[in-house]
């Protein structure tokens, strides 16, 4: 996978595209200040399942200019819910499909970001059609086991936090 750097631009503040950001004034305890809250869609994170392996993807990723290891998900669109999202993006991206169950969900970031991150296990994925993923992905498909993805947390090569929470959560539920 071959990615470069064409420009790099700062943009203005209401050019964001993925998210909005709006200034807060707020009084706490007789005291008031001006704080600052982005707005972005929510999101899904998808734990397949297949024959005891978990589904995996490597992708170039803008914010950290590199090529990540991770668990497939993507924005929850507007007339979508969890699921309806996570069986497209799983679809999109990896060309599996299977039974899906909410596990959870979990706020990025309160301290300024508005958005939700759903967590949803879909088991007994089987491979139905080729991927499609969207015109900027490039994505590499994988399986892995448990022991192994927890392996790729630990050396770093796992990285995304929200992926990694996500996998707690499912951890945690079963």
């Amino acid at each position: 996978m071959e990615v470069s750097i064409v420009r790099k631009n700062k943009i203005s503040s209401d050019d964001y595209k993925i998210f909005t950001v709006e200034t807060i004034d707020l009084e706490i305890n007789s005291q008031r200040g001006t704080f600052y809250q982005v707005a972005a869609p929510d999101w899904v994170t998808i734990i397949a399942e297949t024959d005891g392996l978990f589904i995996v993807e490597s992708q170039y990723r803008i914010g950290t200019e590199e090529v990540t290891l991770e668990f497939p998900g993507g924005v929850i669109e507007r007339d979508e819910d969890a699921v309806r999202a996570a069986v497209r993006e799983l679809k999109e991206e990896t060309g599996y499909s299977g039974r899906p169950h909410v596990i959870g969900t979990m706020r990025p970031n309160p301290a300024f970001m508005t958005n939700r991150c759903t967590t949803v296990f879909i088991e007994q994925a089987e491979l139905t059609d080729a991927p499609s993923p969207d015109r900027f992905e490039d994505i590499t498909v994988d399986l892995m086991s448990l022991h192994d993805i927890e392996e790729a947390i630990a050396d770093g090569r796992f990285p995304n936090a929200l992926h990694i929470a996500a996998l707690y959560q499912w951890k945690a539920r079963r």
